[in-house]
């Protein structure tokens, strides 16, 4: 069979300057493995654009397409004439962006704004009091809690740490999801880990500090990592491949939440809510994603990505605003 294709040595050059054979190729095995694709033709030639949650697994069956078909290299020549090496295989561990470093350098921007404001006005502690996560005030109705308490910090070290976290792991997270959805599902996952640990404590338990987020973004990449092992087929019929190297990100997961819990002053049940509500809450948000771009249309999913990323920057942010205004 002729497919008018060429083994490409990167994702980029395997989606762009394509011509109408070697683009309706291209998408047919992208849409077999369930990945929306959006076309957008320029100079005469196609591009395609994928979601950046989807690289991975995109790059994964273009080189299985190419090794079962015997499809050869294009190019292979250096400018000089000599022979170009091969890059090697696209890294499981995702490329961060400049959007994603910037986001994340705000968030820890608006931490360490936070705690020298409550400084400067000698409020810390009243503050603490006032908007840290208390099971007591939270189980009466105040849930604006597990939001605010994420933002405070009991000192310097403890404010240090968990920023240092959160600009590698959020600066990978926002690259993956984008900012929106990326500073969303770390947030969320530490809100969503300060209230079941409220529910088990039920009692006057007060805690501080973004380390519930830090562990929920652990469990978002552990999650990220679980679900590039696992292939779905949607043709000729569905069919679901796991590896059984999906259990190891989650064994490195739980590893890094042990190792990061055994500190003095430590809640411990908050980090570990928080990196189990980060896998859950991930899969959650990949399920309704894939099943919204099922229901676009191809050239609408590319400009759609961008108003879905902005909306839920908003929607993290004022969320935010709200549980510091209201109690």
């Amino acid at each position: 069979m002729s497919f008018n294709l060429k083994k490409q040595y990167s994702l980029e050059t395997a989606l762009s300057d394509l011509d109408k054979d070697a683009a309706d190729a291209t998408a047919l095995v992208l849409m077999s493995q369930n990945i929306k694709v959006a076309w957008q033709t320029k100079g005469g030639k196609i591009h395609l654009i994928i979601d950046v949650n989807d690289e991975h697994r995109a790059w994964m069956a273009l080189n299985r397409f190419y090794d079962e078909n015997n499809i050869i290299a294009v190019g292979g020549w250096n400018i000089d004439g000599s022979r170009a090496a091969p890059p090697g295989p696209m890294s499981s561990f995702p490329s961060i962006n400049w959007k994603g470093k910037l986001t994340a350098v705000g968030a820890v921007l608006l931490l360490c704004a936070i705690h020298g404001i409550s400084l400067y006005l000698d409020n810390h502690q009243h503050l603490i009091r006032t908007h840290g996560t208390s099971a007591l005030y939270i189980l009466q109705g105040q849930y604006g809690r597990i939001i605010t308490a994420l933002l405070l910090h009991a000192d310097g070290v403890h404010l240090v740490g968990n920023c240092a976290a959160l600009l590698v792991l959020g600066s990978v997270i926002c690259s993956i999801a984008g900012p929106g959805r990326g500073l969303f599902l770390i947030f969320s996952s530490g809100a969503a880990g300060n209230l079941l640990n409220a529910f088990m404590q039920r009692q006057v338990h007060l805690s501080i500090g973004a380390s519930t987020a830090v562990m929920g973004a652990v469990g978002i990449l552990t999650a990220w990592q679980i679900k590039n092992k696992i292939q779905t087929t949607i043709t000729p019929r569905y069919r679901m491949d796991i590896s059984p190297s999906a259990l190891f990100p989650l064994g490195a997961g739980a590893a890094l939440v042990g190792m990061f819990s055994g500190g003095e002053n430590t809640d411990v049940s908050a980090h570990a809510f928080g990196f189990m509500a980060g896998i859950v809450i991930t899969f959650l948000f990949a399920f309704a994603s894939s099943r919204l771009r099922k229901h676009m249309t191809f050239r609408k999913i590319d400009v759609s990505i961008s108003y879905i990323d902005t909306f839920f920057f908003m929607i993290t942010a004022i969320s935010i605003f709200l549980a510091w205004i209201t109690r």
